[in-house]
């Protein structure tokens, strides 16, 4: 299922853009006329800035690493920059937030994580930050939204977006551990590979230690190596 939650009808999501936009700069620049200008803003400075508040220096880092390996992923293997680095630059938004608080925010507004999101750590902060994402900043790209809600599981039948940016967060420079160069080879050459060999550490890593793997993971798993072993055939998809 895709994400999609609907908190403002269309025509009140425009205004809603439109005046955050128009407050959040007019309070940096003061009363310019120059509306141009103001709607030409860019959104993904807006939320950096927000970022940098908000994060602690390491994690703020590790989120300008995701960003810009996605948009060499998008470069190299073809894909929508502005798409990939504002999901990228969103991601890990709600990182701050503990898992009480991740869980009673989308409780709020009717989302319900299941038992094994409920008993992990470290699933449910991109869940919450496609919420943020839609209702602070106005965005309601379905690509943009689903890459941030599903980079931490992933799914089956991700877009190429999702991809790249799930991939991203494995391989963004600061990022050391065994095996994570050859994770770099391989997504330089193949993105649904290198995804899958990466689900497959991740995997590993939970058996390992007696840890809780999320179905969404498995199944993420076993349709990248499907699309894989299709394009090794010529088909795909």
């Amino acid at each position: 299922m895709l994400f999609s939650i609907s908190f403002v009808s269309s025509a009140k999501h425009s205004i809603f853009i439109s005046c955050f936009v128009l407050r959040y700069v007019l309070n940096r620049i003061g009363n310019s006329r120059d509306m141009e200008f103001v709607m030409r803003y860019d959104l993904e400075k807006m939320i950096f800035e927000d970022l940098r508040q908000r994060l602690q220096p390491k994690r703020f880092n590790h989120v300008c690493g995701v960003v810009e390996t996605s948009e060499y992923l998008c470069k190299l293997h073809g894909g929508e920059i502005k798409k990939a680095r504002l999901a990228a630059v969103l991601h890990d938004y709600a990182k701050g937030f503990s898992k009480e608080e991740q869980v009673a925010f989308l409780k709020e507004r009717g989302i319900v994580p299941d038992w094994i999101e409920e008993n992990t750590s470290e699933l449910l902060h991109g869940k919450v930050a496609a919420v943020i994402a839609q209702e602070k900043y106005g965005i309601d790209d379905t690509d943009i939204l689903n890459a941030i809600f599903y980079h931490t599981t992933g799914r089956a039948d991700m877009s190429k977006i999702e991809v790249i940016v799930a991939l991203a967060d494995y391989i963004e420079p600061s990022r050391n551990y065994p095996g994570v160069e050859a994770l770099r080879k391989y997504a330089a050459e193949d993105l649904y590979y290198a995804l899958y060999k990466a689900l497959g550490h991740t995997i590993e890593y939970l058996l390992k230690d007696e840890k809780l793997i999320h179905p969404l993971t498995l199944e993420a798993r076993n349709d990248l190596l499907f699309r894989y072993d299709l394009w090794k055939r010529g088909k795909r998809i």
